[in-house]
């Protein structure tokens, strides 16, 4: 009787631990971000020659899934340790983006001091409009629209004229009201 009771036991033990490593219940339909991953190219040890663009590509980081806002509580699934399922986030991000700004940490020349806005600089690669070149001035997107599990990509085809050591400040405002900040390294133009 013993080995029955134990073995039951172990039984319920392990259904329960299997349970915490598996999909429950329905994907989480949307996803959200809470940080900003920069990865930038054409620069060897952040450094850039003087007369060539400045490529970076943002992605969204620290990716969380959730429900829609009509769905209710339920707390028989929500008690179960949960392991990410594949078809998390299949609608996308449950924000979108409503602006981004991108910021220096230094004088980029003498109409732009430290902490003033770049945008007016800054190419965003576009690919929701054909209509559109392939790339657009930030400062002249309204809505930007964002696909799940890809960066956008910026780029800085100008160069400073003052400070030639800029740390960039990017902070996106979601349509939630939230905001999303990430920074780059230390970048230097070398003429």
């Amino acid at each position: 009787m013993k080995r029955l009771l134990f073995t039951l036991k172990l039984l319920a033990v392990l259904l329960v631990v299997d349970a915490c490593f598996k999909c429950k219940g329905d994907p989480l339909p949307y996803s959200d971000f809470k940080e900003l991953q920069i990865n930038y190219w054409g620069s060897w040890n952040n450094e850039i020659p003087i007369g060539e663009e400045f490529n970076f590509v943002v992605y969204p980081a620290e990716i969380i899934y959730m429900v829609s806002n009509n769905t209710g509580l339920n707390l028989i699934s929500s008690a179960w340790a949960r392991e990410e399922c594949p078809q998390d986030g299949h609608r996308g991000f449950k924000y979108g983006i409503d602006s981004v700004r991108v910021i220096s940490s230094a004088n980029w020349d003498v109409d732009h001091f430290a902490g003033s806005s770049l945008n007016e600089f800054v190419y965003l690669e576009q690919w929701w409009d054909k209509a559109l070149d392939d790339t657009v001035l930030l400062s002249e997107v309204s809505e930007i629209p964002i696909l799940q599990h890809a960066g956008m990509a910026f780029q800085i085809r100008t160069f400073p004229t003052e400070d030639l050591k800029h740390v960039f400040h990017l902070t996106y405002y979601k349509s939630n009201g939230e905001t999303v900040e990430g920074f780059t390294d230390t970048i230097t133009w070398v003429p």
